[in-house]
């Protein structure tokens, strides 16, 4: 493995992403993890690719390149954190640092180590310790290959109150496009922008990497000056003028509407759940009825839930004469309610 005063191959395609975009930051979601592991494989040592390949490869494809294993896990944990088990996970994938501050401080930001941050360091001790076992080392590399991503995410690393961009929403080229959150754009938009098929990204992001790589390779680790740096690049490009004033004149109507989504989207995740039970009463041959009866029960669920946040977007609607056209789409379920038929 390598040493650890060396500096993570995966930080180094990172930051070379920064520089293949006219805004001078970028960032990315599965396809942009995987770009990252992909080209950090081809610029490891033999001795490294062999101990990654000990730790990754599963017992049922033991063959797999190692370029493919790092693929594998540099999207797992994004994967996990989905699951319930893992919900604590989800915090460590980025670090909160309000837009007045300077830079990452771990007494303010990270008190709890808790944080993306943090974490990388955490598991890169574990991943040193030769005394932990396999497993345990298997899962510190997996989750470093892909917090070394994250925090070079710039929206992973900076705040000003909207949950890293999630919650102020933009128009893409000529502004006729679908609008997008600022944090998604972030993630998907700017891979993107890189080029069409997975390979031409790569190779444009190798041809990058081949002049900067010994200049970087013999840094230092240091995942606090890494989170600083994507912050500032957050800070400078992400958070434009524009998109401070606009959160500043929106701010209210967008908070009501990121509400109203958790509040449909909990209802969805709770109608999926019924729907599993249905299907399982279905697999042992329950009566028509019985099952019948819980699909009713599942519709009502469902009508009588979109209702009441119907009935709540509408008092909200009906106290603010801004930006009515945020509300919209949820006033039109009103008018379907009726209509929905059994699952």
């Amino acid at each position: 493995m390598m040493k650890s005063n060396r500096a993570s191959t995966a930080a180094l395609v990172a930051t070379v992403f920064f520089a293949s975009w006219s805004s001078g930051a970028l960032a990315w979601k599965e396809e942009g993890h995987k770009l990252v592991a992909q080209l950090a494989s081809e610029l490891l040592t033999p001795a490294a690719k062999e101990q990654i390949k000990k730790l990754l490869n599963p017992d049922d494809a033991p063959n797999i390149t190692v370029a493919e294993a790092m693929k594998t896990a540099a999207t797992k944990p994004d994967e996990l954190r989905k699951e319930k088990k893992y919900k604590e996970t989800a915090k460590w994938h980025f670090v909160t640092i309000p837009l007045s501050s300077d830079g990452y401080d771990r007494d303010q930001h990270c008190p709890k180590s808790d944080c993306v941050v943090e974490k990388i360091t955490y598991y890169q001790n574990i991943l040193k310790d030769q005394t932990r076992s396999v497993g345990e080392r298997k899962e510190a590399l997996t989750y470093l290959i892909h917090f070394v991503g994250d925090i070079h995410q710039p929206l992973h690393n900076a705040d000003n109150g909207d949950t890293g961009g999630n919650e102020v929403w933009v128009s893409v080229g000529d502004g006729q496009g679908e609008p997008i959150n600022l944090h998604r754009f972030w993630d998907e938009n700017s891979v993107k922008a890189i080029g069409n098929a997975f390979e031409d990204k790569a190779k444009v992001l190798r041809s990058k990497i081949q002049n900067e790589y010994q200049g970087l390779k013999n840094e230092p680790v240091n995942p606090g000056a890494w989170a600083t740096e994507s912050f500032k690049l957050a800070k400078n490009n992400a958070y434009t003028s524009e998109i401070l004033e606009y959160w500043k004149e929106n701010k209210q109507d967008i908070k009501w509407a990121h509400e109203f989504n958790k509040k449909i989207n909990r209802v969805n995740e709770n109608l999926k759940e019924k729907k599993k039970k249905i299907d399982e009463l279905k697999r042992l041959r329950y009566s028509d009825s019985e099952i019948h009866k819980k699909e009713e029960e599942a519709r009502e669920y469902y009508i009588s839930q979109v209702k009441i946040i119907n009935r709540q977007i509408i008092a909200v609607y009906n106290k603010t004469v801004k930006k009515k056209h945020n509300l919209a789409e949820y006033i039109e379920l009103e008018d379907s309610v009726d209509s929905l038929k059994p699952l």
